[in-house]
């Protein structure tokens, strides 16, 4: 990531790349990165809040 790029689109990138780029940046897969934001969105109330997204 660089410093013009936010993380949001860092994070959009990652998704939109090949499969090996989730793994490498995020060591698990995109339906396992995806299960567990879901996980702390329902369990744990994660929100979207006016810095950070939860998506």
């Amino acid at each position: 990531m660089d410093l013009k790029q936010s993380s949001e689109a860092w994070i959009q990138k990652i998704f939109d790349g090949h499969e090996s780029c989730c793994m490498i940046n995020f060591r698990m897969s995109k339906i396992v990165f995806t299960s567990f934001l879901r996980v702390l969105e329902t369990r744990y109330n994660l929100q979207t809040s006016r810095h950070i997204s939860s998506c």
